[in-house]
């Protein structure tokens, strides 16, 4: 069973509600539509790259998708498939298939909520009706950041972390698709570093670089948080690893490949 685990980024303020009179439940379904990120589990805190997306439609459907390593140490993005949510005063229930066709089903009791953050205890969690061991209570954010496709095309560079006297190249294209060069100290050029095309996704504010590993057949990925809208000329972003390191990358942009 490959291993899922969840990230942490902020804390934040919330106002709890009875669950046991159902004349103090809110209409939840008027809050819950939108982008949510999961930012934490019990407390604890974790790599970026594990980081959890919720997407919720005013009808019933919406969108999920997290990072994911399999027992090899193989991480990725995992979008999943055909999901819709029912909610029923202050549960919600979470329906969804995965690439390999496993049904993930994950029942909440929202706990505390406000326009931008959410508590939800854990009913229950399975995976082809398999009870799950993913922990007990969730912390989520609303996610407000809006597409940066439109401002992030074009190329950009940031220092090496490991040479910072070298810079790493990106370009990236409105298709979501992106192209990493790094400088070549013999030939003195830059270097397109994967032949393949890499590509990205934004979850409000965290962007997820997908590229195939160094043999260069399976995928693999880093997620960044942005530290604030991007401009025109600037992106600062960062991540996070499993012991609370981290990595920050500010991005300038360039008119042409050096």
């Amino acid at each position: 069973m490959k291993k899922i685990i969840y990230s942490f980024i902020a804390a934040f303020v919330v106002i709890s509600f009875s669950s046991c009179n159902n004349s103090n439940e809110l209409n939840y379904s008027n809050y819950i539509v939108g982008d949510w990120a999961c930012i934490g589990v019990d407390g604890n805190y974790f790599a970026t790259d594990s980081i959890k997306f919720y997407s919720f439609d005013s009808n019933n459907t919406g969108a999920l998708a997290f990072g994911q390593t399999d027992a090899n140490g193989v991480g990725t993005c995992i979008k999943m498939q055909n999901v819709s949510y029912q909610r029923s005063g202050n549960i919600v229930t979470i329906s969804a298939t995965n690439s390999g066709g496993d049904v993930v089903r994950q029942q909440f009791h929202l706990y505390a909520l406000t326009s931008l953050s959410m508590v939800a205890d854990i009913e229950s969690y399975t995976i082809n009706g398999v009870e799950q061991n993913v922990g007990s209570q969730l912390l989520l954010q609303r996610e407000y950041y809006p597409l940066v496709s439109p401002t992030i095309s074009g190329i950009w560079q940031t220092p090496s972390l490991t040479e910072p006297s070298i810079n790493i190249i990106r370009e990236f294209f409105s298709n979501q698709t992106y192209n990493y060069y790094k400088y070549n100290t013999q030939t003195k050029t830059y270097i397109e570093q994967i032949i393949n095309e890499c590509s990205y996704l934004q979850y409000g504010q965290f962007m997820v670089m997908l590229y195939p590993n160094t043999s260069n057949v399976n995928q693999t990925y880093k997620c960044w948080d942005l530290m604030n809208q991007p401009t025109a000329n600037k992106i600062q972003w960062f991540s996070k690893n499993a012991s609370g390191n981290a990595v920050y990358e500010t991005l300038t942009r360039i008119s042409v490949l050096p």
